[in-house]
């Protein structure tokens, strides 16, 4: 009597919870950090980002996958104040002058385990 009055429990939570949610296909990341490794040719970007948690700071590496969409371009700011918020201008980038120590935001889209570079934008060239 006991163990079915478990399993009744059981059964009503799981069907009144809302499903656990993993990273969906097709859900955009975005991280920040500094340019390790590129490899255009091969389709590759690599990047450590700086993360804290609970006060402690760590480096993650991460690797993303680089794809002929993948549009790159240059942040910067402008020199004359202007009417746009944060003053801001993005300028298209070719791959080739994406370099090592350069800072970096990139756009990705989550496959299954694979990340695919979206959108890289070089904040600041080294």
């Amino acid at each position: 009597m006991q163990y079915a009055s478990l399993i009744l429990f059981a059964s009503a939570v799981l069907l009144t919870s809302p499903p656990v949610v993993s990273a969906a296909a097709d859900e955009m990341v975005t991280h920040y950090g500094t340019v390790v490794a590129i490899e255009i040719r091969g389709g590759q970007l690599v990047f450590d980002e700086i993360v804290g948690r609970g006060g402690v700071t760590e480096t993650i590496r991460h690797t993303v996958e680089l794809i002929p969409a993948t549009r790159f371009v240059f942040a910067s700011r402008m020199d004359e104040p202007c009417d746009l918020v944060g003053r801001g201008v993005e300028r298209s980038l070719d791959a080739v002058f994406v370099e090592v120590g350069d800072g970096i935001t990139v756009e990705c889209r989550h496959e299954g385990a694979r990340l695919i570079a979206v959108k890289v934008t070089v904040t600041a060239m080294r």
